[in-house]
């Protein structure tokens, strides 16, 4: 019993480990999305700058590819974001059932001890019952008075 809730335990410890890099992955995720909405939005305010002052035709068309690979980047980077989110929660899940998994071995190890006490307790006051009934057999047949004022 002891080994099986060993394992479970180890279960939970590699789930919680599980759990806390993809957390980590998310959040790198996270992290670049963000820094690339950022290059986005800078981009697109330095072309409307650009657009104010002088008129370069060919600096436009250069602003607008790298606006659109831009995009193209954000919105690769929000499917990685979700692929991370969807990762993340189906290790809280594996966390959370391992975790339900040792509670429940530690339970039945808990039930077990006790059923193992209660035997050994029952057995222990079977013995002392067994004694004292030959311990007054035995004075019985002696005739003691000594022993007889001890009844």
């Amino acid at each position: 019993m002891a080994t099986l809730l060993r394992v479970r335990r180890q279960m939970e410890d590699l789930r919680a480990m599980e759990l806390a890099a993809a957390v980590r992955a998310f959040e790198n995720a996270r992290e670049q999305r963000d820094r690339i909405a950022a290059a986005l939005r800078e981009n697109m305010m330095e072309r409307a700058v650009a657009q104010r002052q002088r008129f370069h035709p060919a600096a436009m068309r250069h602003r607008a590819q790298y606006e659109r690979h831009l995009a193209q980047m954000l919105d690769a980077a929000e499917s990685a974001l979700m692929e991370r989110e969807q990762e993340v929660k189906a290790r809280r899940e594996a966390l959370l059932e391992a975790s339900r998994n040792r509670k429940v071995m530690e339970k039945l190890d808990e039930k077990v001890n006790r059923m193992l006490m209660a035997d050994l307790l029952w057995r222990e006051r079977r013995e002392l019952d067994d004694l004292s009934a030959a311990r007054r057999g035995i004075r019985r047949d002696t005739g003691s008075l000594a022993d007889a004022r001890e009844e």
